[in-house]
């Protein structure tokens, strides 16, 4: 088996190659061939990198990846079917590892669907979360504090403890991203989004919050 990089002349196989990709990994991508073969093409000649394995002149298997700056992220791996069992995936990583990802780590995304890809990575010891918990929990906060702030805004002087609860659980993350966005000069447009609107929120508890009145 030889390794080499791919030409950026071998965008249509490559695609070709990715077609059989998304179908093995039951990925809901919509484009068609050459909607691939575009996409294929504007990696090769932008950020994306490639090596493919080549087997008898014929191209078996290929690797695309990206060098992100902290670590490489690789995109795709995939082996023709009728060469698989034959450890092929595992020697291409290896000289991978060996030959150009041997300076940093290295990322990949695998659908939580794909138990085979699953399976493969973690025969390599590449760790993997086994079960999202830490997203059910949060799903679960964020439910129980949405209920909360709809009886907020339902009956304030009933639920004055909530409406104080709101209070500070918005205005420490929305300081915390002033403080850091100013003093880190922090650029990401979803941040400042995020800071805006736990703000926004912080103001409406404010003036939802109940104030002690004069009986007399």
């Amino acid at each position: 088996m030889i390794i080499r990089k791919a030409e950026a002349s071998e965008f249509a196989k490559l695609a070709e190659l990715n077609k059989k990709l998304i179908q093995d990994e039951r990925h809901p991508n919509p484009m068609n061939a050459q909607q691939l073969a575009e996409r294929m093409r504007d990696w090769l000649h932008g950020e994306y990198s490639c090596y493919v394995a080549k087997e008898g002149g014929e191209t078996i298997a290929y690797c695309l990846f990206r060098d992100d700056g902290e670590y490489y992220y690789m995109r795709q791996l995939f082996v023709e079917r009728e060469h698989r069992r034959r450890g092929i995936a595992t020697e291409f990583l290896d000289w991978m590892y060996d030959h150009i990802w041997n300076d940093k780590k290295v990322r990949l995304d695998v659908l939580s669907h794909n138990k085979e890809a699953i399976a493969f990575y973690k025969a390599l010891r590449v760790p993997i979360p086994t079960e999202a918990i830490y997203l059910r929990l949060f799903g679960g906060a964020a439910t129980a504090w949405g209920v909360a702030y709809w009886f907020a805004y339902r009956a304030p002087l009933r639920n004055a403890a909530i409406v104080k609860a709101g209070l500070v659980d918005n205005i420490l993350p929305a300081g915390a991203i002033v403080f850091f966005g100013l003093a880190r000069g922090m650029t990401s447009a979803f941040m400042w989004l995020s800071g805006a609107l736990t703000g926004v929120f912080f103001v409406l508890f404010l003036i939802f919050l109940p104030r002690e009145r004069d009986n007399k």
